[in-house]
């Protein structure tokens, strides 16, 4: 399990510097926005 989550980690953030750097600034945003639906459940949301 942890192997398969470091790849998937290695994966998500492989790429030149460039990349990088995009990726990193929008991850703020997405945290910003992220907000549970009126019609989600907890574990729908979690998912």
């Amino acid at each position: 399990m942890a192997k398969e989550a470091w790849d998937l980690l290695h994966k998500s953030f492989k790429g030149d510097e460039k990349v990088k750097s995009v990726r990193l600034q929008t991850l703020p945003r997405e945290f910003e926005f992220l907000s549970m639906n009126v019609s989600e459940t907890i574990s729908e949301y979690f998912s």
